[in-house]
């Protein structure tokens, strides 16, 4: 969201935030290389699983011209926040915004 905080630099950062996310996705699956444990491996597979599709869902952004936070390219996404005054985490999609369950814990 932060990359889209400034249209006319939206473009840039977008491309920006791709290089860091395929220079992390590169550090995990190095990780997959070395020697791990069962456990361990498991959840570095995972990470890769949910990182591709960040980088897919950032590439799709820059490919649609996404410059600013009201871009239907953006607002699609599924989208998490900290509600401080709820303190709690809120999930946004389009102009759904409810509680989150914790379903994945």
């Amino acid at each position: 969201e932060k990359a889209l905080s400034d249209p006319d630099a939206a473009k840039k950062a977008i491309r920006t935030l791709k290089k860091k996310w395929v220079s992390y996705l590169s550090k995990l699956v190095t990780m997959t290389r070395s020697k791990l444990d069962k456990v361990n491996r498991k959840k570095v597979v995972a990470l890769i699983t949910i990182e591709v599709h960040a980088r897919d869902s950032i590439d799709k952004l820059g490919k649609a011209g996404c410059t600013q936070v009201t871009d239907f390219e953006w607002v699609s996404q599924l989208r998490f926040y900290w509600d401080q005054t709820a303190n709690d985490c809120v999930v946004k999609q389009v102009l759904s915004v409810f509680s989150y369950g914790y379903e994945y814990q």
